[in-house]
Protein backbone atom coordinates (compact mmCIF):
# COMPACT_ATOMS: atom_id res chain seq x y z
CA UNK A 1 0.00 0.00 0.00
CA UNK A 2 1.25 3.47 -0.87
CA UNK A 3 -0.41 6.49 0.76
CA UNK A 4 -0.77 10.04 -0.49
CA UNK A 5 -2.32 13.21 0.85
CA UNK A 6 -4.60 15.55 -1.05
CA UNK A 7 -3.83 18.41 1.33
CA UNK A 8 -3.48 21.75 -0.49
CA UNK A 9 0.05 23.15 -0.16
CA UNK A 10 -1.25 26.38 1.39
CA UNK A 11 -3.01 24.36 4.12
CA UNK A 12 -0.16 21.96 4.78
CA UNK A 13 1.52 23.53 7.83
CA UNK A 14 -0.01 20.99 10.26
CA UNK A 15 0.71 18.15 7.87
CA UNK A 16 4.35 19.25 7.55
CA UNK A 17 4.79 19.55 11.31
CA UNK A 18 3.43 16.00 11.70
CA UNK A 19 5.29 14.26 8.84
CA UNK A 20 8.08 16.60 7.69
CA UNK A 21 8.67 19.39 5.23
CA UNK A 22 9.63 17.30 2.22
CA UNK A 23 7.25 16.06 -0.42
CA UNK A 24 6.49 15.28 -4.01
CA UNK A 25 3.21 16.30 -5.56
CA UNK A 26 1.79 14.34 -8.45
CA UNK A 27 -0.79 14.99 -11.12
CA UNK A 28 -4.02 13.71 -9.57
CA UNK A 29 -5.50 12.36 -12.81
CA UNK A 30 -2.32 10.37 -13.43
CA UNK A 31 -2.43 8.97 -9.90
CA UNK A 32 -6.02 7.85 -10.46
CA UNK A 33 -4.81 6.03 -13.58
CA UNK A 34 -2.21 4.29 -11.39
CA UNK A 35 -5.05 3.11 -9.15
CA UNK A 36 -5.20 5.76 -6.41
CA UNK A 37 -8.49 6.04 -4.53
CA UNK A 38 -9.61 8.25 -1.66
CA UNK A 39 -9.78 6.59 1.74
CA UNK A 40 -13.20 6.11 3.34
CA UNK A 41 -13.12 7.29 6.96
CA UNK A 42 -15.41 5.43 9.36
CA UNK A 43 -16.42 7.04 12.66
CA UNK A 44 -16.18 5.06 15.90
CA UNK A 45 -19.68 3.58 15.84
CA UNK A 46 -19.24 2.33 12.25
CA UNK A 47 -16.08 0.32 12.92
CA UNK A 48 -18.03 -2.94 13.44
CA UNK A 49 -18.91 -2.69 9.74
CA UNK A 50 -15.21 -2.74 8.90
CA UNK A 51 -14.68 -5.77 11.14
CA UNK A 52 -17.66 -7.41 9.45
CA UNK A 53 -15.69 -7.59 6.22
CA UNK A 54 -13.64 -10.34 7.86
CA UNK A 55 -16.82 -12.39 8.27
CA UNK A 56 -17.60 -12.39 4.55
CA UNK A 57 -16.80 -15.74 2.98
CA UNK A 58 -15.89 -15.11 -0.65
CA UNK A 59 -16.64 -17.84 -3.19
CA UNK A 60 -13.33 -17.45 -5.01
CA UNK A 61 -9.99 -15.63 -4.99
CA UNK A 62 -11.36 -12.77 -7.09
CA UNK A 63 -14.04 -12.01 -4.50
CA UNK A 64 -11.51 -12.43 -1.69
CA UNK A 65 -9.26 -9.88 -3.41
CA UNK A 66 -12.18 -7.45 -3.67
CA UNK A 67 -13.02 -7.79 0.03
CA UNK A 68 -9.36 -7.25 0.98
CA UNK A 69 -9.12 -4.24 -1.33
CA UNK A 70 -12.26 -2.65 0.18
CA UNK A 71 -10.89 -3.26 3.68
CA UNK A 72 -7.60 -1.61 2.71
CA UNK A 73 -9.45 1.58 1.71
CA UNK A 74 -11.15 2.00 5.10
CA UNK A 75 -9.65 4.14 7.87
CA UNK A 76 -11.01 4.39 11.43
CA UNK A 77 -11.86 7.95 12.41
CA UNK A 78 -11.47 8.50 16.15
CA UNK A 79 -13.97 11.24 17.08
CA UNK A 80 -12.70 11.34 20.69
CA UNK A 81 -9.20 12.14 19.50
CA UNK A 82 -10.55 14.99 17.37
CA UNK A 83 -12.69 16.40 20.20
CA UNK A 84 -9.61 16.59 22.44
CA UNK A 85 -8.00 18.99 19.96
CA UNK A 86 -5.65 16.38 18.54
CA UNK A 87 -4.85 15.69 14.91
CA UNK A 88 -7.81 14.39 12.92
CA UNK A 89 -6.98 11.76 10.32
CA UNK A 90 -9.41 13.21 7.81
CA UNK A 91 -7.23 16.32 7.60
CA UNK A 92 -4.78 14.13 5.70
CA UNK A 93 -7.27 13.71 2.86
CA UNK A 94 -5.61 10.37 2.34
CA UNK A 95 -5.55 8.50 -0.97
CA UNK A 96 -4.06 5.04 -1.39
CA UNK A 97 -2.77 2.78 -4.10
CA UNK A 98 -3.15 -0.79 -2.98
CA UNK A 99 -2.31 -3.80 -5.05
CA UNK A 100 -3.41 -6.97 -3.34
CA UNK A 101 -0.41 -9.26 -3.55
CA UNK A 102 -0.91 -12.94 -4.34
CA UNK A 103 -1.18 -15.34 -1.40
CA UNK A 104 2.12 -16.95 -2.30
CA UNK A 105 4.13 -13.75 -2.71
CA UNK A 106 6.61 -14.80 -0.03
CA UNK A 107 7.28 -18.15 -1.70
CA UNK A 108 7.45 -16.44 -5.09
CA UNK A 109 9.93 -13.86 -3.76
CA UNK A 110 12.11 -16.61 -2.29
CA UNK A 111 11.97 -18.54 -5.55
CA UNK A 112 13.07 -15.41 -7.45
CA UNK A 113 15.75 -14.65 -4.85
CA UNK A 114 14.10 -11.54 -3.44
CA UNK A 115 12.46 -9.95 -6.46
CA UNK A 116 8.72 -10.02 -6.94
CA UNK A 117 6.37 -8.58 -9.55
CA UNK A 118 2.62 -8.89 -9.29
CA UNK A 119 1.85 -7.55 -12.77
CA UNK A 120 4.08 -6.51 -15.64
CA UNK A 121 2.85 -2.96 -16.16
CA UNK A 122 4.13 0.39 -14.99
CA UNK A 123 2.58 1.22 -11.67
CA UNK A 124 2.91 -2.25 -10.21
CA UNK A 125 4.11 -2.72 -6.67
CA UNK A 126 7.38 -4.61 -6.62
CA UNK A 127 9.34 -6.17 -3.81
CA UNK A 128 12.66 -4.52 -3.02
CA UNK A 129 15.40 -7.12 -3.43
CA UNK A 130 16.40 -8.78 -0.15
CA UNK A 131 13.97 -6.69 1.90
CA UNK A 132 10.41 -6.88 3.16
CA UNK A 133 9.53 -3.61 1.42
CA UNK A 134 7.73 -2.68 -1.76
CA UNK A 135 7.99 0.27 -4.10
CA UNK A 136 5.91 1.75 -6.88
CA UNK A 137 7.79 2.75 -10.04
CA UNK A 138 6.19 5.63 -11.90
CA UNK A 139 6.82 7.90 -14.82
CA UNK A 140 8.58 11.00 -13.47
CA UNK A 141 6.62 13.18 -15.90
CA UNK A 142 3.66 13.06 -13.47
CA UNK A 143 5.64 14.91 -10.78
CA UNK A 144 4.23 18.42 -10.55
CA UNK A 145 6.16 19.79 -7.55
CA UNK A 146 9.04 19.06 -5.24
CA UNK A 147 8.37 20.46 -1.78
CA UNK A 148 11.31 21.20 0.51
CA UNK A 149 12.27 23.47 3.39
CA UNK A 150 13.77 26.80 2.40
CA UNK A 151 17.09 25.66 3.91
CA UNK A 152 17.24 22.89 1.25
CA UNK A 153 16.73 25.20 -1.73
CA UNK A 154 20.08 24.50 -3.43
CA UNK A 155 19.87 20.73 -2.87
CA UNK A 156 16.29 20.57 -4.13
CA UNK A 157 17.19 22.52 -7.28
CA UNK A 158 20.10 20.13 -7.86
CA UNK A 159 17.78 17.13 -7.43
CA UNK A 160 15.39 18.56 -10.02
CA UNK A 161 18.22 19.32 -12.46
CA UNK A 162 20.08 16.01 -11.97
CA UNK A 163 16.89 14.02 -12.60
CA UNK A 164 15.70 16.15 -15.53
CA UNK A 165 12.41 16.85 -13.79
CA UNK A 166 9.94 19.22 -15.38
CA UNK A 167 8.35 20.45 -12.17
CA UNK A 168 8.11 23.41 -9.84
CA UNK A 169 10.03 23.77 -6.59
CA UNK A 170 7.90 24.83 -3.63
CA UNK A 171 9.90 26.03 -0.64
CA UNK A 172 8.35 26.01 2.82
CA UNK A 173 9.57 27.86 5.88
CA UNK A 174 10.01 25.56 8.86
Amino acid sequence: MICFTDTPIKQSADHCSRYNYFGISFNKEAMIEYGANPVLYLVDNRQPHQGGLNEIRPRDNEQLGLVKWIDSMLQPYDTKQFSDGNWAEFYEREWRINRILPFDWTATAELLKGSHKEYAFEGTIRKVKDAEEFYLPFNKSIIENIIAPLSYKARARKLIKDNNLDCELILIEE
